[in-house]
Order: C-alpha cells, then sequence, then structure tokens
C-alpha cells in the first residue's frame, strides 16, 4: 500500500510514521523511534560523560592533595618560590664567605706576633734564661693579643636593613586575567512538555502499544524538567536580588570596598574585577 512522503518513517523511508519529534521535527515509525530515542540517549550519555569530566577537572585543580594534575599557577608559585631560596641561599653564602675571609685577613698579624711569643717562650724554657720582668713582658704581650682577638667580631657588622625595605605581600601577587573578569552565566533552556505528537488522528486506543507510551507520557512529569513558569519565576528572581543589593560592596579579588552601581556594570576600582552576586 503506498503511502504519502509526508507520512513515511524518516529512517526506513518505507514505514508509515506514526508519531513526529518535537526536538527534530521528524515522523517515525514505532520501530525507528526507538533507535531515534536510543541514539538521543546515548548522546544524552556522552554529555553526561563530558560534565563528569569537567567535575574531575574542577575536583583535581581545587584540591590541595592532588599532585598529578597540578595547576599552571601553581607550578608557578613553586618555582617562584625555588627562586627565591636559591637567591637568599647564595646571599647568605656569600655573606659568611667575606666574614670567614675579613676574620682570616685581621688573624694573619695575630698569628705572627703569636709565634714570635712562643719561640721566645720556647727559648727561655730551653736555656732556663728568664726572670721576672721577662714574664711579665710576655704576660703583657699575650694580653695584647687577645684583646685584639677579642675586637675581631667588634671591627664587622651584618647590616640587613635593606630587607625592612622590601614589601615582601608586594613580590607575589595573583591578578585576575581579562578571561577571568567576564563572568559568563549558564543558561538553561525550558523544553516543550510535548515531546511527540501525533501525525494522524487515531485514538489511542487503536494505535501501537509504543506510540501509546509515548502518547501517554505527555502529561508525565518525567517529560517536563522545567516547568512552564520558568521565565516568569526566574525574572522575579532577579529582580527581587537587584533589588536587595547592598550600596556598597567588598572585591573578591583585591577585598577594596567600592560603591555599587544600581545602573550598569559594577567592576572594582582598583583591580576592574566585575562584581558578581
Amino acid at each position: 500500500m503506498p503511502y504519502g512522503r509526508s507520512s513515511i518513517c524518516a529512517i526506513c523511508k518505507n514505514q508509515p510514521s506514526i508519531t513526529s519529534c518535537e526536538g527534530c521535527q521528524q515522523k517515525y515509525c514505532s520501530t525507528c523511534l526507538s533507535q531515534h530515542r536510543n541514539e538521543l540517549s546515548v548522546e544524552l550519555d556522552e554529555l553526561f560523560n563530558r560534565r563528569n569530566e569537567l567535575f574531575e577537572i574542577i575536583t583535581n585543580s581545587s584540591s590541595s592533595n592532588n599532585t598529578t594534575n597540578r595547576s599552571p599557577c601553581l607550578e608557578e608559585i613553586n618555582r617562584w618560590q625555588n627562586e627565591m631560596h636559591t637567591n637568599i641561599d647564595r646571599i647568605a653564602s656569600t655573606a659568611r664567605d667575606h666574614v670567614r675571609q675579613f676574620l682570616s685577613e685581621s688573624s694573619k698579624n695575630v698569628r705572627i706576633e703569636l709565634d714570635r711569643v712562643s719561640q721566645d717562650l720556647q727559648q727561655r724554657q730551653k736555656t732556663n734564661g728568664y726572670v721576672e720582668g721577662d714574664l711579665d713582658r710576655i704576660k703583657q704581650q699575650l694580653t695584647k693579643l687577645n684583646d685584639i682577638v677579642q675586637r675581631f667580631n667588634e671591627q664587622i657588622r651584618i647590616d640587613t636593613s635593606n630587607t625592612k625595605n622590601i614589601q615582601w605581600d608586594s613580590l607575589l601577587v595573583v591578578v585576575p586575567t581579562n578571561a577571568n573578569r567576564t563572568t559568563t552565566k549558564a543558561t538553561y533552556v525550558p523544553t516543550n512538555s510535548t515531546l511527540y505528537s501525533s501525525s494522524n488522528q487515531q485514538s489511542n486506543s487503536s494505535m501501537p502499544v509504543s506510540h501509546q507510551q509515548f502518547n501517554s507520557n505527555k502529561s508525565s512529569s518525567k517529560f517536563r524538567p522545567y516547568s512552564n513558569n520558568y521565565h516568569s519565576s526566574t525574572k522575579q528572581n532577579r529582580s527581587s536580588s537587584m533589588n536587595s543589593q547592598p550600596r556598597t560592596y567588598i572585591c573578591i579579588g583585591c577585598k577594596t570596598q567600592n560603591n555599587y552601581n544600581e545602573n550598569g556594570r559594577n567592576n572594582c576600582s582598583v583591580c576592574r574585577f566585575p562584581y558578581t552576586f
């Protein structure tokens, strides 16, 4: 029996269509309708997988224990920290070398004088040629050398005053990029509660079982993820939230207090970070 072109199934091309999809506006027979639904189900599963991947990325990037997918910003902070430690260690090591060099040069003359005193003591002990005056003179020499040694550390000092002028908090700053300053909000589009409509005027009693199932689901809440008054309720919520906005707000980027502009955009006066609510 020939069928009109408008009533032929869009997939098999040889069976009469019994319903049409409100999404793609194509007509299908009972068999191909199940195939079409299965294809949509597979596509829905793929969307769930993509969502799960995004959740995993967000979780890994915000986890402090994550070591596999490190954020480039965190890696840069670690590199900066290592460089600062390396520079500080280098400066401290150089300062130690300077102190050791100064002490070594300062002790040269003392060593020479101490060697002379040692030779004098050994010679007098060997020949037994010493009296009170000789011992007093050597004692004065040792006292003088001891005073010189004690003043070694007083001849130099460590100056760290320049470090007091360092603005430590400004050495490393997290700055929002232009991409982060533009806030994009995802909008959920309400779907039509009627997914499929009959392509003929047959009653439900004369339809195949598969068609009766889809047609009976028109009034089911499962096929209505969003109510018909979605837009109106959303607008009311937005208007009420706008009326309750504070006259001032604290920037989440640089913690600066700003005046709230009710008639335009609200960007931080310091870092230009957008105010979101």
